[in-house]
């Protein structure tokens, strides 16, 4: 598998000509996402395959790394070469202090909503306990 560092990503992007694909869900693309990347979450990759050119390098970007590693994996097996996994994942480019956009009315992302209900609950508890 194709792999780059968001550093070389970043030095693509400069050149120009980059496809950059994040695999993301819609609340994690609206939080943030690097300024040209269209979003095509990881469940739709196979079926919106079509959308994509086999001819041009596609950099692949998720969180992490690893939903993106696992698009890379599906859209080999659907016969495309030029098939890149950026490493490290929009994580990695928030940590190298990249731009990025993102929306100012964005969801929160599921992992910030379980955090909220969680600190909820045991905030309720704690009150209940005391009266």
């Amino acid at each position: 598998m194709k792999e780059c560092t968001v550093a070389a990503l970043n030095d693509k992007m400069a050149q120009g000509g980059v496809t950059l694909i994040d695999v993301r869900d819609w609340p994690e693309f609206a939080g943030g996402r690097i300024a040209g990347s269209r979003l095509i979450p990881l469940a739709q990759i196979t079926s919106r395959s079509d959308e994509l050119d086999r001819l041009l390098e596609i950099h692949l970007i998720c969180r992490t790394g690893r939903r993106s590693a696992e698009a890379t994996k599906h859209l080999k097996s659907l016969g495309f070469e030029n098939v890149v996994n950026v490493t490290g994942g929009f994580e990695a480019w928030k940590k190298e202090s990249l731009p990025f956009d993102r929306d100012e009315k964005a969801p929160w992302s599921i992992e910030r909503q379980v955090r909220f209900t969680a600190g909820l609950i045991v905030f309720a508890g704690v009150l209940l306990s005391i009266f």
